[in-house]
């Protein structure tokens, strides 16, 4: 008896912490919980379980975690049993940090490709996204995830680069390094979301202009850039044995290393 009274009063502590964090973080109706990762109270609340991943103080201070290669960030939220669910994951636009972030379900599978009709959460290719403030991008939770329930139990998962033009089967790298600092989550019902007024933002970088140059150094500047063009133009011809190695390995399966060879290679032989 006294075990079931001890986990009855954990759980009314529990439902008593989230409601303290969503009235004094959160101002619209339609946000239904969110986790502040690096935060020990809300993590806790949420039951955030986050192997291989590190707690910094990341964009304006503010806590975050990344994800180590081989992490996840496990956490449970509020979500609406009848409606179309949506989650949104705050990051710092300032962040290179190469890595694709998806949403996967508790039981690890993974929602969303690259070029997909359903993509991943976010991509970073290695240059800062908003330079100087937070961004936030919104993903739908899937309904067959929310439907009759009151709360969902989530993951988020990072790969490394991508690469584009691979066959399919090889186009996510895994990933090396930590991850972009991932430093809220939200559920909410409306697809547009609206951060709370009482968040960090940041200010966008100073406009500067730039020094008109001189007559002589367009001339020359625009002599650079087309002799370039022409010698990456030169690069990509492909003639004579050259072109015969291409067509055998195009054609045969053969496949030959044509970027080792040049053409007066082939030509002195």
């Amino acid at each position: 008896m006294r075990v079931c009274v001890f986990l009855m009063f954990g759980g009314f502590i529990c439902i008593w912490l989230t409601r303290i964090y969503l009235i004094s973080f959160t101002h619209d109706p339609n946000i239904l919980d969110f986790v502040q990762l690096g935060d020990r109270v809300s993590e806790s609340v949420h039951n955030v379980v986050a192997p291989n991943t590190r707690i910094i103080k990341g964009g304006l201070g503010e806590m975050c975690r990344q994800i180590e290669p081989g992490g996840e960030i496990s956490f449970t939220v509020r979500c609406d049993p009848n409606n179309q669910n949506y989650l949104t994951v705050k990051l710092w636009g300032s962040d290179i940090n190469p890595c694709m972030l998806f949403l996967a379900d508790d039981t690890g599978k993974r929602y969303g490709n690259y070029l997909a009709e359903l993509p991943e959460i976010d991509l970073s290719q290695g240059k800062p996204s908003f330079q100087g403030r937070f961004y936030y991008v919104t993903y739908p939770i899937p309904r067959e995830l929310t439907q009759g329930k009151i709360s969902v139990r989530l993951k988020l998962v990072a790969i490394g680069s991508i690469a584009p033009y691979a066959p399919p089967s090889q186009r996510e790298r895994p990933l090396q390094n930590p991850s972009r600092g991932i430093y809220r989550i939200y559920t909410h019902t409306d697809p547009f979301f609206t951060p709370p007024p009482d968040e960090k933002q940041g200010k966008p970088p100073i406009p500067k202009t730039r020094p008109p140059k001189s007559h002589a150094e367009l001339i020359a500047m625009n002599r650079r850039q087309i002799n370039e063009a022409i010698g990456k133009l030169l690069e990509a011809q492909i003639y004579g044995d050259y072109w015969t190695i291409r067509w055998i390995s195009a054609n045969t399966g053969l496949w030959c290393n044509f970027k080792k060879v040049t053409p007066s290679q082939l030509d002195a032989k």
